[in-house]
């Protein structure tokens, strides 16, 4: 290849380079790869356009590029490092010193040349090496051979993962480091017989690892999922979220989710697991069968060995305003944190929150129950507050809620085997066995004298009026009971006006 078309050859290389860096650049996402490989592509389209250049103007000129060239290549050599590193080490176990640490060197050279000039190295081949040339050499192999090394653990551990472009890949990277090597040794004057060969290989080769990178980096889209997934879905929700990629496996999970997956069968999650080998059929089966694409996106899954129902959702995660899917996030619902939930706005909707009774939707629900369990005849007793309206006039509504919690802690007190439900503002009701009814005037000096008690030191006495009614016919409407229990309430209401 002459200089011609091989300047022409490497400023397609360069095109190519910088298309691709403007490329991950713009669809570049947090704590992915993109960056540096954009990074690692602009440098080395500099490289190359550079020695494109080298070879068209004048001689003269080539001291000056040369100089410039030498930085490049070490930029060049620390990006391509930087790019397996992010690409090749989990995000959580890589340090920000380790990426960093190597710039020392690039900036010397930008330092030493600033002060010394072209001094600093020697340049051409044939020529005694200065002592900076060395460790130029030995700063660039030693990235890049690092580079190679990140790239087989890569492969290695994740060997079912885009493994046939990241081999490929991997492969083109060690073929290039050992021409690169070849080069440098016929350009120091060593292996002079590849004089006529060695630069068509090493720039077939520049063009194959710059294209390859592109179509491997372009096909793995997990570390690009796993970003828009942590940023989209991870801090929305506290339920155990899974993501996976298009082809079911398993790329991170948050926090819930790995407690759920352990608590559930004792499994250690693992990156690249498949969908079946977290959620196996013998441990989970998928109720219901989807009849659109809408159930396809919500399903139910039984835990066999617990009985653990879960609702599961699936969300597709695209790239940008791309309408290509990379994966889907699927949330576990726990119904049966669902059901605890229900039965908590249960008991809220049918219990008073100032006396903790039960009120009266609660009543009228459950008294048929409550009589059928009493074999015999049950009485159904009525007591009141009289002179509420009072209270709540003079000293205020919250004394009045001070009162009504009063008289209802006193029939708790009375009837402790019993359940108290509050039917009105003061008015409650209490269901017993006729076997107390020749106890009732008993039940009720006691009540009138525990209120004797509470009103002692009161600015206002608390006064209870009671009332009862015997429940004989279990098919009469109880209303019927309760109206007649009240009406003796009344009645003992009236009583108490006429002693006072």
């Amino acid at each position: 290849m002459n200089n011609y078309f091989e300047s022409i050859f490497l400023i397609i290389i360069s095109l190519l380079c910088f298309l691709y860096a403007m490329y991950f650049m713009q669809h570049n996402e947090k704590e992915t790869a993109d960056v540096p490989f954009a990074a690692a592509n602009f440098f080395m389209g500099v490289w190359n356009l550079l020695r494109a250049i080298n070879q068209m103007v004048p001689e003269r000129y080539h001291l000056s590029i040369s100089s410039v060239t030498y930085l490049v290549i070490e930029f060049s050599a620390y990006t391509l490092f930087w790019f397996s590193y992010r690409y090749s080490i989990p995000v959580e176990k890589q340090n920000k010193k380790v990426v960093f640490l190597p710039l020392i060197f690039p900036v010397a050279t930008f330092i030493g040349l600033l002060y010394k000039k072209t001094a600093l190295f020697a340049f051409t081949g044939r020529k005694a090496l200065h002592l900076w040339d060395y460790l130029h050499a030995s700063y660039g192999y030693i990235l890049i051979g690092i580079a190679a090394v990140l790239f087989v653990m890569r492969c290695i551990s994740s060997f079912q993962q885009n493994k046939k472009a990241l081999i490929v890949l991997t492969t083109a990277l060690i073929v290039f480091i050992i021409q690169n090597f070849v080069r440098y040794l016929n350009t120091i004057g060593y292996l002079r017989y590849l004089d006529g060969n060695i630069n068509f290989f090493y720039d077939i080769c520049v063009f194959l690892l710059v294209n390859l990178a592109f179509f491997a980096m372009y096909n793995d889209m997990n570390g690009t999922l796993i970003s828009l997934s942590k940023e989209t879905f991870f801090d929305r929700t506290d339920l155990p979220l899974f993501v996976f990629n298009t082809s079911d496996d398993f790329l991170i999970a948050n926090e819930a989710a790995r407690k759920l997956s352990f608590n559930n069968n004792n499994l250690k999650l693992c990156q690249y697991m498949k969908y079946s080998d977290i959620f196996p059929a013998d441990e989970f089966r998928r109720l219901g069968v989807p009849q659109d694409n809408q159930e396809a996106q919500m399903f139910y899954l039984s835990n066999v060995s617990t009985g653990t129902m879960y609702l599961c959702t699936k969300f597709p995660v695209n790239r940008g305003c791309s309408a290509k899917m990379l994966g889907y996030c699927c949330t576990m619902f726990d119904l049966n944190s669902y059901n605890m939930l229900l039965k908590n706005m249960e008991s809220s909707a049918y219990s008073d929150p100032l006396t903790g009774c039960l009120n009266s939707s609660s009543f009228f629900m459950n008294i048929r129950l409550e009589i059928k369990r009493m074999h015999n005849r049950s009485l159904l007793i009525v007591a009141g507050l009289d002179n509420l309206s009072e209270i709540n006039s003079v000293l205020g509504h919250h004394a009045g809620d001070a009162y009504i919690a009063a008289a209802a802690q006193i029939l708790h007190d009375m009837f402790p085997s019993s359940r108290v439900f509050r039917m009105e503002s003061s008015t409650f009701s209490v269901l017993l066995s006729s076997s107390q009814l020749s106890a009732m005037p008993e039940l009720f000096d006691s009540i009138r004298a525990a209120c004797s008690k509470y009103s002692k030191n009161k600015s206002y006495p608390l006064v209870m009026s009671t009332g009862y009614a015997v429940i004989e016919d279990r098919n009469v409407d109880v209303n019927t009971y309760y109206e007649t229990a009240l009406g003796n309430m009344m009645l003992d209401r009236r009583g108490h006006a006429l002693r006072v």
